[in-house]
């Protein structure tokens, strides 16, 4: 009989494998809850690929409106924005609004800048930098407003790659 500690121990040993974990999750109903803090514990969204679990981002946000306790296992967040696509970034505002426990974000914008963004997208990041929790950014883009981060007192680290002044 495996007990409660040799569990939370196994999950650990696995817990930065995703296929290991997935595998584990789908092998017994009581091993979810153990494995869904690691498994969305870091979400990354490219409007070029599917998201999380492989699910597209209105399918990972109706995933969790239908699951609202995996917000608070999402520590941290990549999001790369390839082309200015609309749907795709009011989805993943939709999804930063959700997250109150982020610790780090990045976010790479990519022959896009940063006011040529939604403006509910930019605000939802904004507000994100906000959160107490919030620690560290990272941001891969042109042209993201220094002066934002003024306001930001809980920030620890902050990242610069190929950033360029407005």
């Amino acid at each position: 009989m495996v007990n409660k500690e040799s569990e939370i121990r196994l999950i650990s040993t696995i817990s930065s494998d995703l296929g290991a974990l997935k595998a584990c999750s789908q092998s017994h109903p009581k091993f979810i809850h153990l494995v869904e803090r690691h498994l969305y514990a870091n979400i990354t969204f490219d409007n070029n690929d599917v998201g999380p679990n492989g699910l597209g981002i209105r399918e990972f946000i109706s995933f969790l409106s239908d699951n609202p306790h995996i917000t608070n296992y999402i520590r941290s967040m990549d999001v790369s924005v390839r082309t200015a696509d609309i749907q795709y970034l009011e989805g993943v505002a939709s999804v930063l609004r959700m997250c109150s426990l982020l610790n780090k974000i990045t976010l790479r914008h990519i022959n896009v800048t940063w006011v040529s963004l939604p403006e509910n997208f930019r605000f939802a990041f904004l507000d994100c930098l906000r959160l107490s929790s919030m620690e560290a950014v990272c941001l891969e883009c042109s042209c993201f407003p220094m002066e934002a981060l003024d306001s930001f007192k809980n920030l620890k680290c902050l990242s610069l790659r190929r950033w360029t002044s407005a």
